[in-house]
């Protein structure tokens, strides 16, 4: 279930609202332009009653109520599961609520299914008043029959059927305040992350050393990646810190003529979890439990085709494999990098890193001996992204992952060949070709 449409009237600085939702909605405006009263709403209509704050007359529009001021927040709520008000009793009987029919193109509703109106919904409506004499907010939670003759909840004759705290549940409400951090809210203490997880799966009793570090030394960076529309697993912790150094130094150049222009999109839909000892089957395994879009990336060696022979077999298999080429590394890609303009990039990266380089391979054997040193890889990706032609390089490998990764299975670049002996329907398995 979702809520489709949100009506919003008399709460504090909306006069009236009336806003479409969709599946995935974000809210985006100044400051004072009326985001947070949205999200209140939301709260008033389906938080549980503990955690939405009393009322004050400044919640009023206005902020000086009368006896006639009300505030009425009523949303439309569609998604269920099966398509029929006979299977969801808690929500449609004579004492809950009445079905309606929503047309998902119009955004209207109709009392009986049509053509158009093809999704079962229900109105949910939140009133507040005023009372004067005792200084406090008076509010009401109910099904909405009919917006029409809706009337004033609060008149003598009005015959509203409440909705019970139970029922709002199984929508299911989450408001993370804005003064919390990712941290704080994903900490085992919190109950909120407790139930969350409870939803998708259980917690392993007892983790593993690697489990462990992952869920705590790094929970942030696992939680920011868990966020995006596909997560990658590198093989280990340089590729990590390679590709934040390489995407974030590369963003600095960016400005805003950069837009829609080969800009680097990588971190933009692809967050990257980090793995330590190369407990990539461990990670997978653990990230596949909560996200829908785990891909791998390997080393083209022969200890990343046996992480790949391990993970392959999993169920459901990563949507999309990445290799580096026969015996290269995420060092050899950086290397590849600088030789876009070899001959000034060793000179400079000597200097940076302060060790002469008389070609690329010299370069990527002082990478291999500094893997887990984050200095190198910072400074490194600073001096290759100062240089115009190892900035289009570097965007273009990082676009081409980042179109593999999100549509493996239309994927068209020339910097990822598929490899056809290793792909299956479910998994897209590429090889890095560096040209």
């Amino acid at each position: 279930m979702h809520i489709v449409r949100l009506k919003i009237s008399g709460f504090r600085g909306v006069r009236t609202a009336d806003i479409s939702l969709g599946r995935h909605t974000v809210l985006v405006g100044p400051n004072n332009s009326g985001k947070t009263t949205i999200i209140e709403a939301l709260a008033l209509l389906f938080g549980r009653d503990r955690l939405v704050r009393r009322l004050t007359e400044h919640d009023f529009h206005g902020s000086a109520p009368d006896e006639q001021a009300r505030i009425l927040c009523i949303a439309t709520v569609a998604g269920f599961t099966p398509n029929d008000p006979h299977h969801h009793s808690s929500w449609f009987s004579p004492e809950r609520g009445v079905e309606k029919w929503f047309d998902p193109n119009t955004k209207t509703l109709s009392a009986t299914p049509d053509a158009q109106h093809t999704d079962l919904a229900v109105q949910i409506g939140f009133s507040a008043r005023f009372d004067l004499d005792e200084l406090e907010a008076e509010t009401l939670r109910f099904f909405v029959d009919d917006e029409a003759t809706l009337g004033d909840p609060f008149a003598e004759d009005a015959h509203l059927r409440t909705i019970h705290t139970k029922v709002l549940q199984e929508l299911g409400f989450f408001l993370v305040p804005a003064s919390r951090t990712w941290d704080r809210w994903i900490s085992f203490s919190s109950e909120l992350f407790r139930r969350v997880v409870a939803t998708r799966g259980d917690m392993p009793a007892q983790p593993t050393n690697h489990q462990q570090h992952l869920l705590f030394a790094w929970r942030q960076k696992l939680v920011a990646a868990l966020m995006h529309e596909c997560v990658l697993i590198p093989e280990g912790v340089s590729d990590v810190a390679w590709l934040e150094a390489l995407q974030t130094s590369l963003e600095l150049h960016q400005g805003w003529e950069d837009a829609g222009n080969d800009a680097p999109l990588l971190s933009t839909f692809v967050g990257v979890v980090p793995t330590i000892d190369a407990k990539i089957a461990d990670t997978f395994a653990l990230v596949s439990a909560v996200h829908a879009r785990p891909c791998i990336l390997v080393d083209g060696d022969n200890d990343g085709h046996g992480y790949f022979d391990a993970v392959k077999v999993s169920n459901p298999p990563p949507r999309a494999v990445v290799f580096w080429p026969q015996s290269w590394s995420m060092e050899h890609v950086v290397s590849w990098v600088a030789g876009a303009d070899e001959a000034a990039m060793l000179a400079a990266l000597g200097t940076t890193l302060g060790q002469a380089f008389a070609d690329r391979a010299a370069l990527t054997a002082h990478l291999l001996t500094q893997k887990s040193y984050g200095p190198t890889h910072e400074s490194a990706a600073v001096t290759l992204m100062a240089n115009a032609a190892c900035r289009a390089r570097a965007a273009r490998l990082l676009n081409a992952l980042c179109e593999v990764l999100r549509d493996p299975a239309n994927a068209n670049t020339p910097l990822f060949t598929r490899v056809a002996a290793d792909s299956t329907a479910t998994m897209h398995v590429f090889r890095f070709v560096p040209i």
